[in-house]
Parts: C-alpha cells; sequence; structure tokens
C-alpha cells in the first residue's frame, strides 16, 4: 500500500477502535505492520489488543515496538498498565519508572505510578514522595492565575492520593496547607463559590480539632454556619468523627437524623 492508502487504513482503524469494533481495527492494523514495521504502528497495534482484552498479543506487540524503538514512552506505559491489570505490580511499577526515565514530566505515567502506590499497594510512603516530587517540581503551592491551566492538572490529579496519605501518616499540618491551596485554586475557578468546597471544610474543621488550633477551629466553624448552615449539632458530628479518626469519612451514628 502507498503512503495515501496507509494513511486510510489507520484513519479507519482508528475508527473501528472508537466503537470497540477490535476485530476489524486488529485485521487493519495487522496488513499496515506487514508492510510497514514501524514502532508507531506496532505501538497502535498492541494498544488495540489491549483494549480488546487479549494480553499475551498486547505484550508481544510492545515488546516488538521496543525492538524498534526502546526509547518509546508510550510503550511502557501501555506495559505498566497491562501488568497492573494483572496485579503484577512490580513489573508495572518498573514500567511507570522507565516511561518517567525518558520523559521526567510524562503526565499519564506519573499520575499511573502514584495511583499505583496509593490505591493498588496501599503504599502511602511511596506515594507522598512522588506527590511531594511532583507539587516540588511544578511549584504546585505558588503558581499565579497564568500558570493556572498548566500546573493545577497536577495539583487537581494527586490531591487525594496525596491528601489521604498525609492524613494517614498524620501529617496534619501538610494535610491542612494541601486542603487551604486546593481551595483557593477551586475558588478561583469556580469564582468563589465556596459551596462546592463543603468537603474540603468538613475535613479541614476535624483536622484543626485534632491539632488544637483553636483560632483556625472557630473561623472554620463560622465558616461552616454561615455557608452551609450546619447546626450546631452537626458541629459536634464533625468533632466526634475527628476524636474517633473519621476524618475522611463520617460515622452517621454521631450526627442527629436532620443533620444531613
Amino acid at each position: 500500500m502507498d503512503k495515501k492508502e496507509l494513511k486510510k487504513k489507520i484513519a479507519e482503524a482508528r475508527q473501528y477502535r472508537e466503537f470497540a469494533q477490535y476485530t476489524e481495527a486488529i485485521a487493519l492494523l495487522h496488513q499496515i505492520t506487514t508492510e510497514y514495521p514501524e514502532a508507531k504502528y506496532y505501538y497502535l497495534l498492541a494498544a488495540t489488543y489491549y483494549e480488546s482484552r487479549e494480553t499475551e498479543p498486547a505484550l508481544l506487540y510492545s515488546d516488538e515496538a521496543l525492538k524498534i524503538n526502546n526509547a518509546y514512552k508510550e510503550v511502557y506505559w501501555l506495559k505498566a498498565k497491562i501488568y497492573e491489570n494483572e496485579k503484577k505490580y512490580k513489573q508495572a511499577e518498573q514500567m511507570y519508572l522507565k516511561a518517567l526515565e525518558i520523559d521526567i514530566d510524562y503526565f499519564e505515567a506519573r499520575i499511573g505510578l502514584v495511583d499505583l502506590y496509593w490505591k493498588k499497594e496501599k503504599d502511602y510512603e511511596k506515594t507522598i514522595q512522588q506527590c511531594e516530587f511532583v507539587f516540588s517540581r511544578y511549584d504546585s503551592f505558588s503558581f499565579n492565575k497564568e500558570e493556572m491551566k498548566e500546573k493545577f492538572k497536577w495539583l487537581g490529579a494527586l490531591y487525594i492520593d496525596s491528601k489521604e496519605s498525609y492524613i494517614h501518616f498524620k501529617k496534619y499540618d501538610d494535610a491542612i496547607r494541601l486542603i487551604n491551596r486546593y481551595k483557593e485554586v477551586m475558588n478561583f475557578i469556580d469564582d468563589g463559590d465556596e459551596y462546592t468546597l463543603v468537603s474540603e471544610d468538613r475535613h479541614l474543621y476535624k483536622l484543626y480539632y485534632i491539632i488544637g488550633n483553636k483560632v483556625k477551629l472557630e473561623e472554620q466553624k463560622k465558616l461552616l454556619q454561615k455557608h452551609y448552615k450546619f447546626s450546631d449539632t452537626k458541629i459536634k458530628g464533625l468533632e466526634k468523627d475527628a476524636e474517633q479518626g473519621y476524618i475522611l469519612k463520617t460515622n452517621w451514628d454521631n450526627y442527629d437524623k436532620d443533620d444531613f
């Protein structure tokens, strides 16, 4: 096939993938790789096999792509996802790290690695290490409005992972700093709509209560009462939650039925 026909077949294969017609897409991509055995086409073939949940050929053609270009970061990311789905977490970690060796700013690989540590392995220490590396590298606590779009994607993507990890290790001051920064950015994005941040404000109240910061606790209490119309019994419920270790969760037994 000539270049014009190649371009047409690639477009057709992508359209088949879009509609989950993987058999048709794979057939076309095999034709393409036979005549044009290039890394990018092997990657497309491997990715299509992955999407069709055929692990063995997905790995096979990933390796074919790497034989041609061993610095193809997307292929390492793809292999990481395959291993992760198979619960082969150490192999997945190696693939994410390899992708990040090639491109330290590779967003998908960095987020995938953090998600692996946080959600799959429950390794909160490694989660914090990765999150703090990212926050430091992208200056996530001091960027200005002009930098919002580019830098907030990192803070936003890692927010929940890092918040839970800080709280797991009782790094409450770090959790407070993170939540307040997140609030600042979200208030700017949402034009200062405090109502979108009720969960964050509840978490902050519990954290201020735990560390015994009476000044901040009083400020937070006024905010909850004024903006969210929290009753005294609901405030008391937050305090009971905090005492019992329910910082990110809620113990419904601590509240009156009319509190929610």
